[in-house]
């Protein structure tokens, strides 16, 4: 072999484990980002389930108020809408506050648009008349203002210990883009979907993909069998990301 060779191979013999040592610190630091990536994905998921929750403990809180005020001071439906009106006015992710009678007639609201509409067969609607509890709907089309909603429902009740009226409170799943705001990054995104895998809300471009139901999708599946976990799957947009998500408390 020649000198130059030779000094060559010995160049490579003292490179080499240097060269080693570099790619297993490389593929630790990559490990290691990954795994941050994850806690940070499960993070943000933890963090918008608990500012949701806080809009759902507040609506309970707003409707137990409004039942309580209604069936202290029996003001008419005239004085009801205004009183309705007030309270919601300030709060900007309520879209209507209202109350129906037992007949599932709304007969005062926040939101003129809402008075006369018939609710007798919605779901939870019975169920605060039938269980007298707090209940949460389902993702719904707004009848008059055609927006996505959560509706949730509170029995009023009167002097008797009977139903008297239920007291609803409507809340625009538009908001969750600001929410959202708060907590994705520029390439991120974030969705709410409901158990049957109905998207609720989507950031970005909600727009595209609320109220369309995604259940056969991968990625949704994963959400609606486990309470909470982490994915690598494509999202909505078919964008591949790393998806942390939890189940909203009690919904």
């Amino acid at each position: 072999l020649s000198v130059r060779l030779r000094l060559m191979i010995m160049a490579v013999i003292f490179v080499l484990p240097l060269l080693v040592e570099r790619i297993h610190n490389e593929q630790i630091d990559r490990n290691d980002r990954i795994e941050a990536a994850y806690r940070q994905a499960l993070s943000l998921a933890r963090q918008g389930a608990a500012t949701q929750n806080e809009i759902l403990v507040s609506l309970r809180g707003i409707l137990q108020s409004s039942a309580s005020a209604r069936s202290t001071f029996k003001f008419p439906n005239a004085d009801c809408d205004q009183f309705l009106a007030k309270i919601a006015k300030p709060i900007p992710w309520i879209q209507a506050l209202s109350v129906a009678d037992l007949q599932g007639r709304v007969i005062c609201s926040s939101f003129p648009g809402a008075l006369g509409l018939d609710i007798s067969n919605r779901r939870h609607f019975i169920g605060a008349l039938t269980t007298r509890e707090f209940m949460l709907s389902d993702y719904l089309l707004g009848t008059r203002a055609k927006i996505p909603i959560v509706t949730g429902a509170l029995p009023q009740i009167g002097d008797d210990g009977e139903v008297a009226s239920v007291v609803l409170g409507v809340i625009d799943l538009s908001w969750f883009a600001q929410i959202a705001n708060d907590f994705v990054a520029p390439s991120g995104n974030m969705l709410m979907i409901d158990g049957s895998g109905i998207v609720l809300a989507q950031y970005p471009n909600g727009e595209k993909f609320v109220g369309h139901n995604f259940k056969d999708q991968v990625l949704i599946q994963n959400m609606l069998n486990s309470s909470s976990g982490l994915v690598i799957e494509p999202g909505l947009d078919g964008v591949r990301r790393i998806y942390g998500f939890v189940q909203l408390p009690d919904t």
